[in-house]
């Protein structure tokens, strides 16, 4: 851990030396490289950035479908995580995708942290704010970024949401990004406002990752689902009907001194076949 440290300390150092190039004040000079620091540290991260975001809007898609399969075999745990490992390989999703990215940027985290430990002595000594907003880089409580970065995150999860997702997986959702809305802001209103420029910038950043990720189609996609007219298929057809039973010409009915038969049950699996069998059907008649 310390190795990183020392060299995002390094790359701190250096920007920092070649902000003061151009003359500015202390406090702005080192609120600047912060802020060029945050976006190097995304730059360097954009590719396992790009692909958390893909993986976690991937989920988001196919949750109807997992919901679905985790329904119809959920007396069967074996068979559930067998064919949610099947839907996770056709759709190239990965429930742990996410994971890694957030692992890799953590330690980063930590140690920018560290820097501006460091540097808080420096802050406080200055008598230069990086803006009128940020009056003192190492002073906590800033409601301004707190808002800022509560504002960011809320509108950068949002994006990531499917379109047109009114089920209860979007409400879960929903809620999942205000509860993280309310702890971007608590933690950058607890930090010294060094950090909190740190954490602005950095939602700042993702924000235009995922709108221009969401501009390319990657992101935002409306949820896979069943089709409508399938789906009324499915229900209509998956009420359990009794079979039929004739004794020579006459029918007999199974509640009056009929014999119990077994219960015909058509489920989601065969909506395919039922619409392939029914065009088969119609492409016989024309010939006919």
């Amino acid at each position: 851990m310390s190795w990183i440290g020392n060299i995002l300390t390094q790359i701190f150092e250096a920007l920092h030396s070649f902000v003061n190039i151009f003359g500015f004040n202390k406090g702005f000079s080192y609120g600047l490289t912060i802020v060029f620091f945050t976006a190097i540290i995304r730059i360097l991260l954009l590719p396992i950035n790009i692909k958390q975001t893909k993986s976690q809007a991937k989920m988001q898609e196919i949750q109807p479908l997992m919901t679905e399969l985790q329904k119809k075999y959920k007396n069967d745990p074996q068979k559930a995580q067998a064919e949610l490992s099947k839907l996770y390989k056709e759709n190239g999703a990965n429930p742990l995708g996410g994971c890694l990215p957030l692992l890799i940027q953590m330690p980063i985290f930590i140690a920018m942290y560290s820097i501006i430990r460091n540097l808080q002595g420096t802050f406080n000594t200055l008598n230069e704010g990086f803006t009128p907003l940020v009056p003192s880089l190492g002073a906590t409580h800033n409601l301004v970024l707190a808002v800022l970065s509560a504002v960011l995150s809320y509108f950068s999860m949002s994006i990531m949401m499917p379109k047109n997702s009114n089920n209860p997986q979007a409400a879960t959702a929903n809620t999942t990004n205000m509860v993280m809305t309310v702890f971007s802001g608590f933690i950058t209103y607890t930090v010294a406002a060094g950090l909190g420029v740190y954490w602005v910038s950095n939602s700042f950043f993702q924000l235009v990752q995922n709108l221009f990720m969401k501009k390319m189609g990657l992101i935002g996609k409306k949820p896979v689902a069943i089709a409508e007219k399938d789906m009324k298929a499915v229900e209509k057809s998956s009420v359990e009907k009794p079979v039929q039973r004739f004794q020579g010409n006459k029918k007999v009915d199974n509640d009056k001194g009929g014999k119990p038969v077994k219960r015909q049950i058509i489920t989601k699996d065969v909506v395919k076949e039922i619409s392939t069998d029914k065009i088969n059907s119609k492409k016989n008649k024309g010939k006919k």
